[in-house]
């Protein structure tokens, strides 16, 4: 939890620790009783000055006591060594020696005379995400913020009709996380309870807004800005990003004595040169923005211009060409991602890929093969004789029929022989067949046969593989039953692929994929429409129904 109240947790939080702390000695009935100082020194502590003088020079500012009130993470906690750490103490981590002076940070509760103390001079400043108040406390002054954050809403994507949170009419069910800042703004606002729906998390109340289980979700807007940027087609900011689009506003500053000039104004210079040289945004980002992925689903307003996206009803059960039971998605994402020896030509002609030679014995039983040199797997590494070796008889020993069934097999036991594929040299590799057979190049153009890096895919079944092969496209990243991620392969030795980016969707059934068409969430449904849908879709102006001809698939027989 990210956000949390600062009064009733802090208390117990404290008071749990004190009691942990004094119950470590009470096995020691004999021993004086310890002094808990739940201090951090950066330094050796010095003489507390309880005379409230303020600083006449620059060099009286050597050395400072800054009170802070840990834990309350994630701008303060206690570490296992007794170090205090989180956002806060980064950013004096930065700002100390820009300001010229050392400090130590001494933890104190902030609801026992916090600032007071402060003012009498007990401590020379405190920094413990003191949110800069509207009304000035006597004997207190801020420094600058160092850092402002605003509570704003957030949308889908694609919503019209609320563009700020004015609009949201009673009865929109609203997320927040629970005892968060962005909780308390929905209260300020007149958000009825009965509308609020309270999440573990940020991401959990995002999550369930793409979901539709929500309508809005009013968070900080750091938050915000990190997770509209990164899921900008499903999720946006009502009111646009920027100050404009905040619903209320905290600003968090460092106090010190109001008759401490000299200390504020170090303060203020090492705090406006970190804002500039983008210290304190990096620390923000670091410590105070929940980075957990969420299910994104399908974009909302459209494909990107560089992206093809195609929608499949099915899913995607392996990846691995030594496959047993291959079927027609992963058999078409796998000549897609990865290839053999041959491979088919768009308009479905038998070319050869990775070769540069073919030999045939005259009894056409021994295929002998140089290879090209130069070609690389996604992985990095070259193709040389032995990979093709190895990824034939990888599949041969996995039991794959179509390699099993036509490889020399002399001891007939139903499983090729370890030479039934030699390694000549580097680049040479020869097959030798059980007997002669015709359509063997067309063979070596299926998944069975695709060569595959040794350094990337395990010698056992590896369903979830995601390394690919040589093929039109890299893997780059698969979400099973979601959505599979592709990209232009820059080492691929045939013609250039027509999309730079492919992204395939995959759904539970085909009326799923209509409703994905018809939002624009995909460019193309590929597999599981109904004639019903495809003579419907046919009569639409905005649609184009494309069917291949007959022989647009080879079939071994």
């Amino acid at each position: 939890m990210k956000r949390l109240t600062r009064t009733l947790t802090r208390q117990l939080l404290w008071a749990a620790l004190l009691a942990l702390l004094l119950s470590g000695c009470q096995n020691e009935p004999e021993a004086a009783a310890p002094t808990i100082s739940p201090t951090v020194p950066a330094a050796a502590a010095p003489t507390v000055d309880v005379t409230n003088v303020p600083p006449a020079a620059a060099s009286d500012l050597s050395f400072i006591t800054i009170a802070i009130d840990a834990p309350f993470p994630p701008f303060e906690d206690i570490d296992e060594f007794g170090t205090i750490v989180g956002f806060d103490a980064d950013v004096m981590a930065n700002i100390a020696p820009q300001a010229g002076f050392e400090y130590e940070f001494v933890v104190t509760s902030y609801d026992q005379g916090f600032l007071p103390s402060i003012a009498s001079g007990e401590f020379d400043a405190a920094m413990s995400a003191l949110v800069i108040p509207e009304e000035p406390t006597a004997g207190i002054a801020f420094t600058a913020p160092y850092l402002e954050l605003g509570q704003v809403l957030v949308v889908r994507a694609n919503e019209t009709a609320i563009q700020s949170y004015q609009d949201i009419l009673p009865g929109t069910p609203i997320g927040v996380e629970e005892n968060s800042s962005g909780a308390a703004t929905a209260e300020q606002i007149g958000i009825p309870a009965a509308d609020l729906h309270l999440f573990e998390s940020i991401p959990a109340a995002l999550q369930a807004l793409i979901d539709g289980a929500v309508n809005g979700v009013i968070i900080d807007s750091d938050d915000a800005e990190h997770f509209a940027t990164t899921y900008f087609q499903q999720l946006k900011i009502a009111g646009g990003s920027g100050r404009e689009a905040w619903i209320s506003h905290k600003a968090y500053g460092i106090a010190v004595a109001a008759d401490n000039e000299l200390l504020r104004q170090a303060l203020d210079e090492a705090i406006a040169q970190a804002q500039a040289d983008g210290t304190i945004d990096r620390l923000a980002r670091a410590w105070l923005i929940e980075d957990d992925t969420i299910r994104a689903g399908e974009s909302l307003i459209g494909t990107p211009a560089n992206e093809l996206v195609i929608g499949i009803s099915g899913g995607l059960k392996d990846l691995d060409p030594a496959d047993l039971q291959p079927d027609l998605i992963s058999w078409e994402i796998k000549s897609n991602t990865m290839s053999g020896l041959f491979w088919h030509t768009a308009d479905n002609q038998l070319t050869p890929l990775l070769f540069d030679t073919l030999t045939i014995s005259e009894d056409k039983k021994e295929y002998t093969f140089s290879l090209r040199d130069g070609i690389i797997f996604p992985d990095g590494s070259n193709l040389s004789a032995e990979d093709v070796r190895w990824s034939v008889l990888r599949s041969a020993r996995l039991g794959n029929w179509l390699v099993n069934a036509f490889l020399k097999d002399e001891n007939g036991d139903g499983f090729a022989d370890e030479d039934a594929v030699t390694v000549v040299d580097a680049l040479t590799v020869k097959f030798t067949l059980a007997s002669p057979i015709s359509y063997f190049p067309s063979l070596l153009a299926t998944p069975p046969y695709f060569i595959i890096s040794d350094e990337c895919f395990s010698p056992n079944a590896d369903p979830q593989s995601t390394c690919g092969g040589i093929g039109p496209y890299t893997i780059q990243e698969w979400v099973p039953d979601e959505k599979l991620q592709l990209k232009a392969n820059p080492q691929w030795p045939g013609p250039a692929p027509a999309f730079e980016n492919i992204q395939v969707r995959f759904y539970p059934s085909a009326q799923r994929m209509r409703e994905s068409l018809a939002i624009g969430a995909i460019d193309l449904a590929w597999t599981g429409l109904a004639d019903s849908d495809l003579v419907e879709l046919r009569d639409t102006p905005d649609y184009r129904v494309w069917t291949g001809p007959a022989s647009f698939k080879s079939h071994l027989i």
